[in-house]
């Protein structure tokens, strides 16, 4: 299990959480793998205010869990660049996903604020970009998006296929 530092809700924590995601021999797009699931992760995040600029990028078999007792935050920032704050399945080159979309297996999130009002209000932006789901779960999370804003697109959009 990797534990991240406390967010201080000033640092960019971007590169450090997917640091400590890709940490050790994991199944990753870097790697040359075919979506193994051998190598497990729990990332801990102790309750803070984590600053995110583009997409954490959850891999298989990966648990992000945040403190049950005082939510951490995840924030965008007003530049935000990517699809969403959490990513299970990350567009690569040509803009297909590297995984084949039902390959979503072994992914958990639990505990967390996902905070989008820093983030522009039009735009693809999402809390999840989660795909079709096999062995997953997504518990005790809020939403925080843009109110009052009649130009905004964020929107929350649950799909039950």
């Amino acid at each position: 299990m990797l534990r991240m530092k406390s967010g201080d809700g000033i640092t960019d924590d971007t590169d450090a959480i997917n640091n400590a995601t890709f940490d050790g021999n994991r199944c990753t797009y870097y790697s040359n793998c075919q979506s193994e699931t051998t190598t497990p992760a729990i990332i801990y995040f102790p309750p803070g205010t984590y600053i995110v600029s583009e997409p954490l990028v959850m891999l298989y078999y990966t648990q992000f869990v945040g403190d049950a007792n005082d939510l951490p935050v995840i924030k965008g920032t007003p530049d935000f660049y990517g699809i969403a704050l959490l990513d299970s399945d990350p567009y690569l080159a040509y803009g297909y996903n590297w995984w084949q979309n039902q390959n979503n297996f072994w992914r958990h999130v639990r505990n967390f604020v996902l905070d989008l009002t820093e983030m522009p209000p039009t735009g693809a932006y999402h809390g999840l970009h989660w795909q079709t789901a096999q062995g997953t779960s997504v518990q005790n999370v809020v939403f925080n998006m843009i109110q009052g804003n009649p130009n905004s697109t964020q929107y929350v959009r649950l799909v039950k296929l």
